[in-house]
């Protein structure tokens, strides 16, 4: 499996206030509290090396081959991240917050043939029980970071403060009249993981040959970096992942269609044509990014509605290439579910979808867009 590169454990723990805008509501910038995206770190990561003297990375801009998954909040450094799914639900009466699935793989097809979903249901079922009987309205808990505490899967909670500013005029060498702003601000000492995927060992050459093989760094990530937010440190840890060919192609053979149930573990959108990106690929073709052969294809329900469910996002970045903002991209939440139908060796086709949980289905993966789970069995529910 070494010829599939080479995977890398990122973890970042924050060692000063960290403010990650996510949207501007009555002069409150709101904070992303669940996840640092791939971009974000990958960028982090290349920034750093480039500022010790290692400007190979610079490469990465015109042909890059490192891929970075979002980096989920965890409950500590030992642990793994998880996200709730697209059919993963919460009572918000509940105080623990637990988290409850009704979402069986090997029956998925026949529940939404028999449901009358939309494409993206805004809201799931009104009424919720749980296992106490306490009835109360539920919250989906797609995307939510979630971890496992006395044997139930639980939301994780983060208290945010708010952080007053204002914007400075330099020439005057006063504040801006009007200008003040709050920002919602993440606490020091939380931890967030994810991984990297270094595809054609690249950065592990690079690495070994500056001494930086066990890598850990601090640097800033989000804004106000000049006032002191943002500090964190990141870790690189080169571990052995069990790529699961045998488990993903067991699910397939046992399905009687033939189908695999796909998760995006990061926003999911694949690019048709210059510029046309669309959240449900239709098609996958496993040949163009991930060398195998064979594709997965959507499968269509009833009444022109497709197998996916979820939510959708959009999705901004920056080219550093040529310094402009680069069009926002149409993305599926993370935490959405497909269903395709596999065309073409079993074999093949499980190779090239246990290396896309690392690499992604298309070229935007170095854009932190397109990592996936393959789901073969409810990790929430058991």
């Amino acid at each position: 499996m070494s010829s599939m590169g080479i995977i890398y454990e990122i973890t970042v723990e924050t060692k000063s206030p960290m403010i990650l805008p996510r949207k501007f509501e009555r002069r409150i910038y709101t904070s992303e509290t669940r996840v640092i995206s791939g971009s974000r770190i990958r960028g982090s990561i290349l920034t750093y090396l480039y500022e010790q003297g290692v400007t190979e990375v610079t490469q990465q801009s015109i042909k890059p081959s490192i891929i970075t998954s979002p980096a989920y909040l965890v409950l500590n450094k030992n642990a793994e991240p998880a996200i709730g799914h697209a059919l993963s639900f919460y009572s918000k009466l509940d105080e623990h917050k637990r988290v409850f699935s009704t979402l069986n793989p090997r029956n998925i097809l026949e529940k939404l043939r028999t449901q009358p979903w939309t494409l993206y249901p805004s809201t799931p079922p009104k009424i919720f029980g749980d296992a106490k009987g306490k009835v109360g309205i539920v919250k989906h808990a797609m995307s939510l970071p979630i971890a496992k505490i006395d044997n139930s899967w639980r939301l994780i909670k983060v208290e945010l403060f708010e952080i007053e500013s204002t914007a400075i005029d330099k020439q005057m060498g006063r504040a801006h009249t009007g200008m003040l702003f709050g920002y919602e601000a993440l606490p020091e000492g939380l931890f967030f993981k994810g991984y990297l995927f270094d595809s054609e060992m690249e950065l592990t050459d690079l690495l070994k040959a500056y001494g930086f093989e066990n890598m850990a760094f601090e640097t800033f990530i989000g804004r106000g970096s000049s006032r002191g937010f943002g500090r964190c440190e990141v870790t690189l840890r080169k571990i052995k992942p069990s790529y699961r060919i045998d488990e993903i192609k067991s699910f397939i053979e046992d399905t009687k269609e033939g189908y695999v149930v796909l998760m995006a573990y990061s926003p999911l959108s694949v690019m048709m044509q210059p510029l046309q990106f669309t959240p449900v690929p239709k098609v996958i073709d496993l040949g163009d990014w991930l060398g195998g052969n064979g594709k997965l294809v959507l499968i269509k329900l009833n009444g022109g509605r497709y197998a996916a469910l979820g939510g959708k996002t959009r999705v901004e970045s920056w080219s550093l290439v040529n310094n402009l903002r680069r069009p926002p991209v149409e993305a599926a939440r993370e935490g959405s579910i497909f269903v395709y139908k596999v065309e073409g060796d079993y074999e093949s086709v499980a190779i090239s979808l246990a290396l896309a949980e690392f690499k992604g289905i298309s070229p935007l993966a170095s854009l932190g867009l397109g990592i996936i789970k393959i789901l073969t069995h409810d990790y929430i529910g058991g």
